[in-house]
């Protein structure tokens, strides 16, 4: 009987023990359970900053790859008016050259047309000269005409006066007379044929001042028409000129816009090599805390189903709380 009632106190005590370690381990599964809390909380909360910062460099990310593609749809319109411009300036140039071309041309043909002028100029000179012949041909055949013609005159007056002398000496003076007829004869002959020769002379210098009238007319139209083709051609090339000058600074300007909007492309690339690194950083971050997480929710869960299951052999909880499993252990 007592050695029962002994046993059923060391039960008693043994109890005692076990529900003091009951307490205790309840207790410190407690303060874990909160601390786990705590640290799961905290784990959220940077999973949800995390997140947030995902999400926001995401989307800045995404911003930067509409920027990035913006930026290449511009240098590849800048591209496209660079080479719209390289194709105007080669055609600038290309008809710079046709109109320096054209320009030789017409100063060749300016040349030869002034020299063709000079030609006319000197045969006009010439024909001046022959004109100015054939009038003084003219003017000593008129006065020899006229010399003449005074002395047909003089010797028809002298041939009246002689007339009634030569009827009485008709006879003596036959021969004489015969002489004078063909003399006068002659002088008529002689007479027209200088005025023929003088006609065919005023005709040809009639013809040839027309010609050189036409002549002169047709040097001036064509000298016109040189002057106003080099004048036009001169504005051309100014203006294919100034057109070059334009078109060479658009393209300077459009090298520049280039080089800077290749800039800005380096430097949006690098920030996105720099934020690619931090979403990397922050995705193996939230890895990590995703990785803690789950860990810790099934760390939880364990604790709280052993302690549901009042199994407390544990070499954790042992090696904190031991206990002896025989013997009296007194409170």
């Amino acid at each position: 009987m007592t050695r029962r009632f002994s046993e059923c106190r060391d039960t008693a005590e043994e109890q005692k023990v076990q529900l003091h370690l009951l307490r205790n381990t309840v207790a410190f599964q407690e303060n874990n359970l909160k601390d786990l809390e705590a640290r799961a909380e905290k784990a959220s909360e940077d999973l949800r900053q995390a997140l947030g910062q995902s999400r926001e460099l995401e989307v800045r990310l995404d911003a930067a790859k509409d920027r990035e593609k913006n930026l290449l749809e511009q240098n590849q319109l800048l591209l496209s008016e660079k080479d719209t411009a390289n194709q105007t300036l080669r055609a600038l140039q290309n008809q710079t050259a046709e109109a320096h071309m054209r320009e030789l041309s017409l100063s060749r043909q300016s040349s030869k047309i002034t020299t063709e002028l000079d030609i006319v100029v000197a045969k006009n000179k010439d024909l001046e000269q022959e004109a100015n012949l054939y009038r003084r041909k003219h003017a000593v055949s008129s006065g020899a005409l006229k010399a003449l013609q005074k002395q047909f005159d003089e010797q028809s007056v002298a041939l009246g006066n002689l007339q009634e002398q030569l009827h009485s000496a008709e006879l003596r003076t036959s021969e004489v007379a015969s002489d004078f007829k063909s003399e006068i004869a002659y002088l008529r002959e002689q007479k027209g044929s200088l005025e023929a020769r003088l006609d065919t002379a005023l005709r040809e210098g009639n013809a040839k001042s027309e010609m050189l009238i036409a002549l002169r007319t047709e040097a001036s139209r064509k000298e016109g028409a040189i002057e106003a083709l080099l004048h036009e051609e001169k504005q051309r090339g100014d203006e294919g000129r100034r057109q070059i000058v334009e078109t060479e600074s658009k393209v300077q300007s459009l090298h520049r816009e280039l080089d800077l909007r290749n800039k800005r492309v380096q430097d949006m690339e690098k920030c996105l090599a720099k934020h690619a690194d931090e979403v990397a950083k922050l995705t193996s971050r939230v890895a990590e805390l995703a990785a803690t997480e789950q860990a810790l929710s099934i760390r939880a869960m364990t604790i709280t189903q052993r302690y549901a299951k009042n199994d407390l052999v544990n070499p954790f909880y042992s090696s904190v709380f031991p206990v002896a499993t025989t013997g009296c252990i007194s409170l």
